[in-house]
Protein backbone atom coordinates (compact mmCIF):
# COMPACT_ATOMS: atom_id res chain seq x y z
CA UNK A 1 0.00 0.00 0.00
CA UNK A 2 2.67 2.59 0.77
CA UNK A 3 4.39 1.35 -2.44
CA UNK A 4 1.55 2.48 -4.65
CA UNK A 5 1.15 5.56 -2.49
CA UNK A 6 4.74 6.25 -3.33
CA UNK A 7 4.01 5.96 -7.45
CA UNK A 8 1.05 7.68 -7.31
CA UNK A 9 2.83 10.70 -5.30
CA UNK A 10 5.62 10.96 -7.81
CA UNK A 11 3.43 9.95 -11.16
CA UNK A 12 1.68 13.34 -9.84
CA UNK A 13 4.62 15.31 -9.39
CA UNK A 14 6.07 13.83 -12.94
CA UNK A 15 2.16 15.31 -14.27
CA UNK A 16 2.67 18.92 -12.82
CA UNK A 17 6.53 18.83 -13.66
CA UNK A 18 5.72 18.56 -17.29
CA UNK A 19 2.69 20.52 -17.70
CA UNK A 20 4.33 23.38 -16.64
CA UNK A 21 7.37 22.87 -18.73
CA UNK A 22 6.18 25.32 -21.59
CA UNK A 23 5.31 28.07 -19.26
CA UNK A 24 8.69 27.82 -17.70
CA UNK A 25 10.54 27.86 -20.81
CA UNK A 26 8.71 30.45 -22.01
CA UNK A 27 9.42 32.47 -18.72
CA UNK A 28 12.88 31.43 -19.61
CA UNK A 29 12.95 32.90 -22.77
CA UNK A 30 11.31 36.26 -22.03
CA UNK A 31 14.15 36.38 -18.99
CA UNK A 32 16.94 35.28 -21.07
CA UNK A 33 19.04 38.67 -22.25
CA UNK A 34 17.77 39.78 -26.30
CA UNK A 35 20.86 39.79 -28.97
CA UNK A 36 21.09 43.76 -29.85
CA UNK A 37 19.93 43.77 -33.65
CA UNK A 38 22.37 45.74 -35.31
CA UNK A 39 21.42 49.63 -35.87
CA UNK A 40 19.40 49.81 -39.12
CA UNK A 41 20.79 52.02 -41.90
CA UNK A 42 18.75 55.29 -43.83
CA UNK A 43 19.91 56.26 -47.15
CA UNK A 44 19.45 58.92 -49.06
CA UNK A 45 21.05 60.76 -52.06
CA UNK A 46 20.68 62.38 -55.60
CA UNK A 47 21.92 62.96 -58.67
CA UNK A 48 21.88 65.95 -60.86
CA UNK A 49 22.84 66.75 -64.76
CA UNK A 50 22.58 69.73 -66.73
CA UNK A 51 24.08 71.16 -70.17
CA UNK A 52 23.76 72.17 -73.60
CA UNK A 53 24.91 72.74 -76.98
CA UNK A 54 24.65 75.08 -79.73
CA UNK A 55 26.06 74.68 -83.31
CA UNK A 56 25.83 76.83 -86.15
CA UNK A 57 26.17 80.83 -85.59
CA UNK A 58 27.52 79.78 -82.25
CA UNK A 59 29.16 76.58 -81.13
CA UNK A 60 29.18 76.30 -77.74
CA UNK A 61 28.26 73.16 -75.17
CA UNK A 62 28.42 72.38 -71.42
CA UNK A 63 28.11 69.67 -68.79
CA UNK A 64 27.48 69.35 -65.39
CA UNK A 65 27.29 66.65 -63.13
CA UNK A 66 26.83 66.18 -59.56
CA UNK A 67 25.76 63.52 -57.27
CA UNK A 68 25.82 62.69 -53.11
CA UNK A 69 24.93 59.91 -50.70
CA UNK A 70 24.41 59.95 -47.27
CA UNK A 71 24.18 56.84 -45.08
CA UNK A 72 22.42 57.52 -41.68
CA UNK A 73 22.43 55.18 -38.10
CA UNK A 74 21.50 56.60 -34.90
CA UNK A 75 24.92 57.49 -33.89
CA UNK A 76 27.19 57.69 -37.11
CA UNK A 77 26.33 59.46 -40.83
CA UNK A 78 28.56 58.94 -43.62
CA UNK A 79 28.52 61.48 -46.76
CA UNK A 80 30.13 61.01 -49.96
CA UNK A 81 29.90 62.84 -53.57
CA UNK A 82 31.38 64.62 -56.90
CA UNK A 83 30.80 66.87 -58.97
CA UNK A 84 32.02 67.98 -62.65
CA UNK A 85 31.41 71.07 -64.91
CA UNK A 86 32.51 71.16 -68.28
CA UNK A 87 31.93 73.66 -71.17
CA UNK A 88 33.48 74.52 -74.40
CA UNK A 89 32.90 78.67 -76.71
CA UNK A 90 34.12 78.16 -80.06
CA UNK A 91 36.28 75.59 -79.31
CA UNK A 92 38.19 77.13 -76.13
CA UNK A 93 37.93 75.53 -72.83
CA UNK A 94 36.06 78.32 -70.59
CA UNK A 95 35.39 75.19 -68.06
CA UNK A 96 37.44 71.91 -66.85
CA UNK A 97 36.84 71.23 -63.28
CA UNK A 98 35.57 68.37 -60.51
CA UNK A 99 35.49 67.78 -57.13
CA UNK A 100 35.42 64.38 -55.36
CA UNK A 101 34.41 64.21 -51.10
CA UNK A 102 33.63 62.43 -47.91
CA UNK A 103 32.87 62.71 -44.51
CA UNK A 104 31.56 60.83 -41.64
CA UNK A 105 30.47 62.10 -38.25
CA UNK A 106 29.55 60.65 -35.16
CA UNK A 107 27.31 61.75 -32.77
CA UNK A 108 28.09 62.24 -29.37
CA UNK A 109 24.15 63.54 -28.49
CA UNK A 110 21.37 64.21 -30.40
CA UNK A 111 22.64 67.30 -31.40
CA UNK A 112 26.57 67.32 -30.86
CA UNK A 113 28.90 65.43 -33.46
CA UNK A 114 32.72 65.08 -34.52
CA UNK A 115 33.86 64.26 -37.35
CA UNK A 116 36.51 64.46 -40.77
CA UNK A 117 36.57 64.94 -43.84
CA UNK A 118 38.49 64.69 -47.13
CA UNK A 119 38.40 66.56 -50.61
CA UNK A 120 40.21 66.25 -53.79
CA UNK A 121 39.67 68.98 -56.54
CA UNK A 122 41.22 69.96 -59.92
CA UNK A 123 40.58 72.68 -61.84
CA UNK A 124 42.23 73.34 -65.43
CA UNK A 125 40.94 76.79 -65.75
CA UNK A 126 42.19 77.82 -62.40
CA UNK A 127 45.46 76.25 -63.28
CA UNK A 128 44.81 74.08 -60.43
CA UNK A 129 46.17 71.00 -60.43
CA UNK A 130 45.05 69.28 -57.07
CA UNK A 131 43.84 70.88 -53.93
CA UNK A 132 43.39 68.23 -51.25
CA UNK A 133 42.16 69.50 -47.71
CA UNK A 134 41.60 67.05 -44.80
CA UNK A 135 41.03 67.20 -41.09
CA UNK A 136 38.91 66.98 -38.32
CA UNK A 137 35.70 69.17 -37.01
CA UNK A 138 33.16 69.52 -34.15
CA UNK A 139 29.40 70.01 -35.25
CA UNK A 140 26.20 70.67 -33.97
CA UNK A 141 22.84 69.52 -35.64
CA UNK A 142 19.89 72.20 -34.94
CA UNK A 143 17.50 70.13 -37.04
CA UNK A 144 17.94 67.08 -39.08
CA UNK A 145 14.44 65.70 -40.73
CA UNK A 146 13.04 66.19 -44.02
CA UNK A 147 11.31 69.07 -44.07
CA UNK A 148 14.07 71.61 -42.38
CA UNK A 149 18.23 70.19 -42.30
CA UNK A 150 20.60 72.90 -40.47
CA UNK A 151 24.22 72.21 -38.92
CA UNK A 152 27.17 74.34 -38.63
CA UNK A 153 30.91 72.94 -37.99
CA UNK A 154 34.35 74.47 -36.94
CA UNK A 155 37.58 71.90 -37.13
CA UNK A 156 40.90 72.45 -38.58
CA UNK A 157 42.07 71.72 -42.14
CA UNK A 158 45.27 70.41 -44.11
CA UNK A 159 45.50 71.68 -47.74
CA UNK A 160 48.12 70.49 -50.17
CA UNK A 161 47.40 72.52 -53.66
CA UNK A 162 49.60 72.21 -56.66
CA UNK A 163 49.65 74.76 -59.50
CA UNK A 164 49.57 74.10 -63.24
CA UNK A 165 53.27 76.27 -63.46
CA UNK A 166 54.97 72.92 -61.24
CA UNK A 167 54.90 75.65 -57.67
CA UNK A 168 53.36 73.90 -54.54
CA UNK A 169 52.02 74.49 -51.36
CA UNK A 170 50.92 73.30 -47.95
CA UNK A 171 49.44 74.83 -45.32
CA UNK A 172 47.46 74.65 -42.34
CA UNK A 173 43.48 76.43 -42.28
CA UNK A 174 40.80 76.65 -39.37
CA UNK A 175 37.44 76.06 -41.46
CA UNK A 176 33.62 76.70 -40.53
CA UNK A 177 30.68 75.87 -42.88
CA UNK A 178 27.16 75.86 -43.07
CA UNK A 179 24.79 73.43 -44.43
CA UNK A 180 20.93 74.39 -44.76
CA UNK A 181 17.98 73.49 -46.55
CA UNK A 182 13.90 73.83 -45.89
CA UNK A 183 10.83 72.55 -47.67
CA UNK A 184 7.99 75.22 -48.54
CA UNK A 185 4.58 75.64 -49.86
CA UNK A 186 3.08 72.12 -48.57
CA UNK A 187 6.64 70.66 -48.89
CA UNK A 188 7.03 71.26 -52.84
CA UNK A 189 9.48 73.81 -52.92
CA UNK A 190 12.98 73.26 -51.00
CA UNK A 191 15.43 76.32 -50.99
CA UNK A 192 18.88 75.54 -49.38
CA UNK A 193 22.26 76.85 -48.73
CA UNK A 194 25.75 75.29 -48.64
CA UNK A 195 29.25 77.09 -47.65
CA UNK A 196 32.84 76.45 -46.57
CA UNK A 197 35.16 78.37 -45.81
CA UNK A 198 39.05 77.92 -45.33
CA UNK A 199 41.39 80.42 -43.32
CA UNK A 200 45.20 79.60 -43.29
CA UNK A 201 46.59 80.05 -40.36
CA UNK A 202 49.64 81.61 -41.92
CA UNK A 203 47.78 83.50 -44.43
CA UNK A 204 44.59 84.92 -42.73
CA UNK A 205 43.95 87.12 -46.25
CA UNK A 206 44.70 83.99 -48.13
CA UNK A 207 40.79 82.04 -47.44
CA UNK A 208 38.99 79.90 -49.42
CA UNK A 209 35.11 80.02 -49.90
CA UNK A 210 32.64 77.71 -51.61
CA UNK A 211 29.15 78.52 -51.37
CA UNK A 212 25.86 77.29 -53.26
CA UNK A 213 22.62 78.65 -53.34
CA UNK A 214 19.29 77.48 -54.97
CA UNK A 215 16.05 76.06 -55.09
CA UNK A 216 14.52 72.88 -55.80
CA UNK A 217 11.26 72.00 -56.98
CA UNK A 218 9.35 68.73 -58.40
CA UNK A 219 8.85 67.56 -61.91
CA UNK A 220 7.46 64.40 -61.36
CA UNK A 221 7.78 61.13 -58.59
CA UNK A 222 11.50 61.15 -58.57
CA UNK A 223 12.58 63.97 -61.09
CA UNK A 224 13.03 67.32 -59.57
CA UNK A 225 14.35 70.40 -60.93
CA UNK A 226 17.01 72.84 -59.33
CA UNK A 227 18.21 76.68 -60.62
CA UNK A 228 21.48 76.91 -58.32
CA UNK A 229 24.27 79.71 -58.24
CA UNK A 230 28.04 78.31 -57.03
CA UNK A 231 29.87 81.11 -55.71
CA UNK A 232 33.89 80.05 -54.86
CA UNK A 233 36.60 82.74 -54.47
CA UNK A 234 39.91 81.98 -53.57
CA UNK A 235 41.56 85.24 -52.27
CA UNK A 236 44.90 84.40 -52.90
CA UNK A 237 45.26 82.87 -56.73
CA UNK A 238 47.78 82.38 -59.31
CA UNK A 239 48.84 84.95 -61.66
CA UNK A 240 46.09 85.78 -64.24
CA UNK A 241 43.09 83.85 -62.38
CA UNK A 242 40.51 85.73 -61.04
CA UNK A 243 39.59 85.61 -57.50
CA UNK A 244 36.09 84.97 -58.14
CA UNK A 245 34.12 82.89 -59.92
CA UNK A 246 30.42 82.47 -60.26
CA UNK A 247 28.21 79.75 -62.24
CA UNK A 248 24.44 79.87 -62.88
CA UNK A 249 22.65 76.61 -63.58
CA UNK A 250 19.83 74.62 -64.42
CA UNK A 251 19.39 71.23 -63.52
CA UNK A 252 17.74 67.67 -63.65
CA UNK A 253 18.09 65.54 -60.69
CA UNK A 254 16.69 62.14 -59.35
CA UNK A 255 16.26 61.92 -56.02
CA UNK A 256 16.09 58.62 -53.50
Amino acid sequence: MRKNTTHRLLAAGLLAFTSALPLNIAMAQDEAPQTEEAPAIEWSGRINFGGFLTDGNTNKKAVSLDGRTEARTEKNRYRAGAEMNYAKDEGEETENEYLIYGEYDHFINDKLYAGTRVSYRSDDIADLDRRIKVGPYVGYQFYESDPLNLSTRVGLDYINEEFANGESEDSAALSWGVDYDQKFIEDTIQIFYKHDLSVPTDEVDGFLYDGETGVRFPIAKVLVGSAQIDFDWDNAPEAGVKEEDVKYSLKLGYEF
